[in-house]
């Protein structure tokens, strides 16, 4: 019985040091695991953002708000996407 060896293909990952960035070689299914991790991390991260910006925006009264231009129920879309293209566009014909 003979036993075959498996070849496995290596891909670059971009290890975080104290003195920078390194760049180690490791197999593929672990720079995919690093790349999902990643991905789940930043969106964690985004969703923070959006929960703390929205925090911030819904503890001011309703006439701050109405200043920059804001209604509550646009608290949520404004904390997300920042604003709205027909505000922008308007804030131009300014």
């Amino acid at each position: 019985m003979e036993l075959s060896t498996i070849d496995m293909e290596l891909s670059t990952i971009d290890v975080p040091t104290p003195s920078g960035v390194k760049a180690i070689k490791t197999p593929h299914w672990l720079a995919a695991l690093s790349g999902l991790a990643k991905q789940q991390i930043g969106w964690i991260l985004e969703r923070r953002r959006v929960r703390r910006d929205a925090e911030a925006l819904l503890s001011m009264d309703d006439r701050c708000l109405a200043d920059i231009g804001l209604r509550r129920c646009e608290v949520e879309y404004a904390a997300r996407h920042g604003r709205r293209p027909a505000d922008l566009v308007a804030a131009d014909d300014r």
